[in-house]
């Protein structure tokens, strides 16, 4: 199980860099400052699945609604599909 968490916290973190980047220019969209994942529970079973939730926010904590989020696995541990599941 301890190797299951870890890699879902790997799979996560790569899930929030991929979410946070953004446009520096002032015309652009407001800059991604957090991204926080959920998910319905901490653990799930080998060959089960868990449905994963982000939310990005913006530096005011305010949701940014309409923004991509693009979730990846880098283990065979732990998969994601492009819809976080």
């Amino acid at each position: 199980m301890r190797s299951f968490r870890s890699s879902l916290a790997r799979t996560l973190a790569v899930a929030l860099v991929l979410a946070a980047c953004h446009s520096n220019d002032s015309t652009g969209p407001v800059a991604v400052l957090t991204v926080v994942v959920s998910a319905p529970a901490t653990t799930v079973a080998a060959g089960s699945t868990l449905q994963l939730t982000a939310v990005t926010k913006d530096a005011g904590g305010n949701v940014l609604v309409g923004r991509t989020v693009t979730y990846s696995s880098s283990t065979a541990n732990a998969t994601v599909s492009s819809t976080g599941l």
